[in-house]
């Protein structure tokens, strides 16, 4: 099962867009998670490395995607046809991107939900903190 992803005018996601799934699908480019989570129980004794895991990769790919929105692709010869191919990798690469940077949010919301389980579970905000140390 899959979402697709429509972007707005200005390349944003509308919020009226559920892309809970892990699986998007833009134009027939699938991408997601490729692991399974089926399964996964988040429990007292899980819940503060789960969270660092989350925390760190969101961390890691916001400095991957830091300059993304930045690139974009040069025209591949002096044919008049170069420009607009150039424009239509560039529109099509950014879409992508910004289905990454929705990624990373999404992942954001995980951790910081995972923080409220954690609460629930008796950690403090000091303990919180420090499970995030080691990473």
């Amino acid at each position: 099962m899959h979402s697709r992803a429509h972007f707005n005018q200005t390349g944003h996601r509308p919020d009226d867009v559920d892309l809970s799934s892990s699986l998007v699908e833009i134009e027939g480019l699938r991408t997601g998670l490729t692991a399974s989570v089926e399964g996964m129980q988040i429990n007292r004794d899980n819940v503060l490395q789960v969270r660092a895991v989350i925390i760190g990769e969101v961390k890691r790919l916001q400095e991957t995607l830091r300059w993304s929105r930045l690139l974009k692709a040069d025209r591949c010869g002096g044919d008049p046809v170069s420009a607009d191919a150039a424009a239509a990798f560039t529109e099509r690469a950014q879409a992508l991107i910004d289905y990454f940077f929705l990624y990373v949010d999404d992942l954001q919301r995980i951790a910081d939900s995972l923080k409220d389980s954690a609460t629930a579970y008796g950690f403090t905000d000091l303990q919180i903190a420090d499970s995030l140390a080691g990473r």
